[in-house]
């Protein structure tokens, strides 16, 4: 993790098989940001819309997958 803490680098030492890389348009913080921002600020053609809002939860969704999983090794590794 080369002193580094935050979710996408402690994740792979934890549980490598998730991958973000496999993702949508949403991969990073960043990306995150981004899309939020087009999703509020411009007007989409619905299937677009709805495209983004996928990529966006499934991001979220792994996000929060990944904190459980770091919670339950930390917890566990007694």
């Amino acid at each position: 993790m080369k002193d580094f803490w935050s979710l996408k680098k402690v994740l792979p030492a934890v549980a490598p098989e998730m991958d973000y890389s496999q993702l949508g348009a949403v991969q990073d913080g960043g990306m995150a940001q981004a899309v939020y921002a087009t999703l509020i600020l411009n007007e989409l053609l619905a299937e677009t819309r709805e495209s983004l809002i996928e990529d966006l939860r499934r991001y979220c969704r792994m996000d929060t997958e990944g904190l459980v999983k770091i919670v339950h090794y930390v917890t566990n590794s007694k």
